[in-house]
């Protein structure tokens, strides 16, 4: 959308206006910039044995300086968002209204859950605002791990160990135990119906 404004100038009493150029007038054309956004997406795996229910797992979007925007619901220049079992969710959408380069990184909170081995990486978003020949915003998205390695997506893998409820060998025998008190307790029976017939 275009506006365009007619600038006048307003002669107060008294005062004559001298100039080599009469009747001029001066057009001032603004060009909205239409914001542009992204809503970055977390991919949650579980990996190992089936987990008896789903735990919930916390990741941590975390703006590398604090005047870049952030999605609503943040606090500060810091998300967090949860995940129930495997699956995905969003941070919640960041809106861009000027050129510049804007960087995230995104990790996942260790709140040590039994049986859990929890994913360490690190990602980085990286986002170049730009404008395009139409004085356009354009929006360039790269996510790359903690070594700088480009990546398809944000992407967590927990692993799920069953816990071993099997008892553990003490090297005590415990089953003679029994046998012996039945064997003890059919010797007493016996003696005392011996002694009875006699």
């Amino acid at each position: 959308k275009v506006h365009e404004y007619l600038i006048v100038e307003d002669v107060p009493n008294n005062y004559t206006v001298s100039t080599n150029l009469q009747g001029i007038t001066f057009i001032l054309t603004n060009k909205f910039n239409r914001p542009v956004d992204d809503d970055p997406p977390v991919y949650k795996i579980i990996k190992g044995d089936t987990p008896p229910t789903a735990a919930e797992f916390t990741f941590l979007m975390q703006a590398d300086d604090s005047s870049y925007p952030m999605p609503e619901g943040s606090d500060g220049s810091q998300k967090k968002i949860t995940i129930k079992g495997a699956g995905v969710e969003e941070f919640g959408v960041i809106t861009f209204t000027k050129e510049g380069t804007y960087t995230y990184t995104i990790s996942e909170i260790n709140n040590n859950l039994s049986n859990y081995t929890y994913d360490n990486r690190i990602f980085k978003i990286t986002y170049v605002i730009s404008k395009d020949s139409n004085g356009d915003l354009t929006k360039n998205k790269t996510i790359t791990d903690i070594s700088g390695n480009t990546v398809d997506r944000i992407q967590f893998e927990n692993s799920y160990k069953k816990p071993n409820n099997i008892i553990p060998y003490t090297g005590m025998l415990w089953w003679p135990v029994p046998v012996l008190m039945s064997a003890g307790m059919g010797m007493i029976i016996l003696g005392y119906m011996v002694k009875k017939n006699g």
